[in-house]
């Protein structure tokens, strides 16, 4: 199984609880428009290194969750950004470039939300044909918001809308500090199912169901403190 063209992997994430004591993070995929599997992974590292701002995208991701519209918790910080170079194979082609900074935290007051909690932000090519149609990235749960009794749905249902117009247009300011005069680049969903499958990214869209953060657990410890003896044992 490979990729159909070496690519850029931007990542970023920060903390979610006071103290860093619970991290997240997540990422997208921007292929080069040229479409030459060819093109070769050190050529893309080259550019990377001389041509991207990874502290620009790093402000870009800032932006959104020290933003407005929607709020993100206090305790939920923007910390890092990474621009990697992936070979046809799927392994890293070099060295990625990260830029760190002090945590910058959100708008939404001092309370922090559940760190298990997540919203799903979807990417969708617009066609339900073929392979690479869909892709996902997991994103802190936002401030100010409760399930409905009967649904189960958090609302207000526009704070997911405007996250999903926000992302969108983060997502368009790093593929404009990605793509360079000599390599341009495209957001999309990439498969490596047999000699790999892409799709540019045309939709994006934030589904009303809280869903559960899939980066990896740092510090919370899930483990059972007092175990309780019940009578027929």
């Amino acid at each position: 199984m490979s990729y159909d063209s070496a690519h850029y992997y931007v990542t970023f994430g920060g903390g979610l609880l006071t103290g860093d004591t619970e991290k997240w993070q997540t990422g997208f995929r921007c292929r080069p428009n040229d479409g030459n599997p060819s093109n070769s992974a050190a050529t893309l590292l080259t550019q990377l290194h001389n041509s991207i701002s990874v502290s620009d995208i790093l402000a870009d991701v800032t932006a959104v969750i020290k933003g407005s519209s929607p709020q993100f918790p206090g305790p939920t910080t923007a910390e890092w950004a990474k621009v990697a170079v992936i070979g046809i194979d799927g392994n890293y082609a070099g060295d990625p470039v990260l830029q760190g900074q002090t945590a910058q935290g959100g708008g939404g007051g001092t309370q922090a939300t559940w760190p298990q909690l997540a919203v799903c932000v979807s990417l969708w090519s617009g066609s339900n044909f073929g392979r690479a149609n869909r892709g996902r990235m997991y994103w802190p749960a936002i401030a100010s918001i409760s399930p409905d009794s009967t649904t189960g749905k958090a609302g207000p249902t526009a704070y997911f809308d405007s996250l999903a117009t926000t992302v969108a247009a983060m997502m368009d300011a790093i593929n404009g500090e990605v793509s360079t005069a000599a390599v341009g680049t495209t957001p999309c969903i990439m498969s490596k199912i047999g000699t790999g499958y892409h799709q540019t990214i045309k939709k994006v869209g934030v589904g009303y169901v809280v869903d559960t953060m899939r980066s990896r657990r740092e510090a919370l410890d899930d483990s059972v403190k007092n175990w309780k003896t019940p009578a027929w044992s």
